[in-house]
């Protein structure tokens, strides 16, 4: 007697889509066997829910009764915050760019009013 069904939709490297039906009655345990140290997030039936760690690299997560569909994404920890950094960087070397810019139209267009004055 099985206690859970599970179909693979899609699988990816950094996704895993997956139909999985319990026939516990409640909330059961859904063991998901993971080969890395953490940025898997899991999204049963579309809503992000809390994973547990099990020793041996297992995620766990509480599943209820029936059939769902499960997500699991791959972030590499560190990839936020690195992508909020190059953003940022981004942005200043833009907001450099366009000052630079700016500054020397105005020192161009300096000596020309001057210039002009100087002629009157």
């Amino acid at each position: 007697d099985a206690m859970s069904d599970t179909e693979i939709l899609e699988f990816e490297d950094t996704y895993v889509k997956a139909t999985v039906t319990s026939y516990a009655e409640g909330n059961s345990i859904l063991y998901i066997p993971t080969t890395s140290d953490g940025g898997w997030s899991v999204y049963i039936d579309g809503e992000q829910v809390e994973t547990y760690r099990h020793s041996g690299g297992q995620l766990l997560v509480v599943i209820s009764e029936g059939e769902h569909t499960v997500e699991m994404k791959y972030c590499p920890s560190g990839f936020t915050t690195g992508a909020v950094i190059t953003a940022v960087c981004v942005m200043i070397l833009i907001a450099w760019a366009v000052i630079s810019v700016n500054r020397r139209k105005k020192e161009q267009a300096l000596p020309k009013n001057e210039t002009n004055v100087n002629e009157e």
